[in-house]
């Protein structure tokens, strides 16, 4: 499930940012 904030990606079981 994807449970990331607006400007975040979600790759695999964790979240990371996107600048």
């Amino acid at each position: 499930n994807q449970d990331c904030l607006s400007d975040w990606s979600f790759y695999e079981q964790y979240c990371y940012k996107v600048f």
